[in-house]
């Protein structure tokens, strides 16, 4: 008996991908402002292992330099926090409240 050879229909029809959404999260902090977290933070809290928590405090954002740096994006500065590796010199992960 001879075998026959039928192509199989396709009953799949893909449907278009829809983009993809982005995730609703606040803006992300901008390179001058975090530069400007590293050059005049002044709260450091230790978290073991030569990593530290790098904060600028109220205080320091009302100094006319610092007020200076961050012009209208203080407020945004003082929500940000950043953990930073001391021994490697490097940033680990920027957190924005």
């Amino acid at each position: 008996m001879a075998s026959q050879f039928r192509a199989r229909r396709n009953r799949f029809s893909p449907r278009p991908a829809k983009a993809p959404r982005p995730a609703a999260r606040s803006a992300q902090p901008s390179g001058d402002l975090i530069n400007g977290i590293l050059r005049y933070h002044d709260v450091v809290r230790e978290q073991g292992s030569d990593i530290a928590l790098l904060r600028v405090s109220e205080d320091r954002l009302r100094e006319p330099e610092v007020r200076a740096w961050f012009g209208e994006h203080a407020a945004t500065a003082a929500g940000v926090s950043i953990l930073y590796n001391q021994r490697e010199d490097e940033i680990i992960r920027v957190l924005a409240a």
